[in-house]
């Protein structure tokens, strides 16, 4: 009977070694491809951290949830992370500005951070912080941007609720007046039949046409 426990086992191996192999490779692709968007996302946050506000920033932060569910780390930072950034600040108090600002570069470092370790990246926070390139041009864009979007939002905030009057100037003469009320008079005797329309044609006289005149 023990002769029969290696042959045995080897046509087992042999039946179910295809299969084993298909799961294998299966899974390591799928381990792979699961790598590779988390590099994506830290990328993308690596490559945008000097730009916060940029839709590629915002929509990497969302996908944290989804693609380190299984990094306890990684989510906690990102909860911290955002319930800050739901923080009421005034911004008009520059001290209270800078401190949340502060606060918040912290938090999102720390993010980063945890999450090249998990991706096996050697990041310490001081590189983080310190190696980003934001063109000065680039940042007073911003600026701009958001004073032209401030000063609209206060332009419609104000005609909306009536404390901004829009100047009207009337250029509409009396002669204009009467001009229109004939118009107007006129087209409603065209279409009762009252009256036709009036086309009047100008017939140029060509330079090339023959001459009548002797």
């Amino acid at each position: 009977m023990s002769g029969l426990v290696l042959p045995i086992l080897t046509i087992i191996a042999l039946l179910l070694g295809p299969f084993i192999g298909a799961q294998v490779s299966a899974w390591l692709q799928k381990r792979s491809s699961e790598t590779e968007r988390r590099k994506t996302i830290f990328k993308t946050l690596m490559a945008t951290r000097a730009n916060r506000i940029s839709h590629e920033h915002v929509q990497a932060l969302n996908l944290i949830d989804l693609e380190f569910y299984e990094e306890k780390p990684v989510t906690a930072a990102w909860a911290k992370y955002l319930e800050y950034l739901g923080k009421d600040v005034n911004k008009n108090d520059e001290k209270a500005w800078n401190n949340w600002n502060n606060i918040s570069n912290d938090l999102f470092v720390d993010l980063l951070q945890k999450m090249a370790k998990v991706l096996k990246y050697d990041y310490d926070v001081d590189h983080i912080k310190r190696s980003v390139y934001s063109p000065q041009a680039h940042g007073e864009l911003i600026k701009d941007q958001f004073r032209y979007r401030k000063a609209v939002l206060e332009l419609i905030e104000g005609l909306l609720s009536g404390k901004i009057a829009l100047p009207v100037q009337n250029v509409f003469t009396e002669k204009n007046l009467l001009q229109q009320e004939e118009l107007a008079e006129n087209l409603i005797n065209v279409l009762k039949g009252k009256q036709g329309l009036l086309f009047q044609a100008k017939l140029e006289e060509r330079s090339d046409a023959p001459s009548t005149a002797e």
